[in-house]
């Protein structure tokens, strides 16, 4: 979501990617990640930055990945996979 929206057949995202955030709350991600960015050059304060997404659990939306993939092989319908 930090990235915003992919174009078909475009280039794949990556670390250097600029963000882009499509939502309040992937605004929320990125701007949370440029206050970690600022302590880090500010005060020196070592970082990780982390992008963790499609987190599994109850009443995941069905468009993520997991359940999605799961209905498909269900359906014995081929997997959808986008980018590299």
């Amino acid at each position: 979501e930090v990235y915003g929206e992919g174009e078909l057949g475009g280039d794949a995202s990556h670390e250097g990617t600029i963000l882009e955030p499509t939502n309040p709350y992937a605004g929320s991600k990125a701007g949370a990640e440029y206050l970690v960015k600022a302590y880090h050059r500010s005060f020196g304060l070592n970082t990780i930055i982390t992008r963790g997404n499609n987190v599994y659990g109850p009443h995941q939306f069905p468009e993520k990945i997991i359940p999605k993939f799961i209905n498909q092989l269900m359906r014995d319908k081929p997997l959808t996979l986008h980018g590299t």
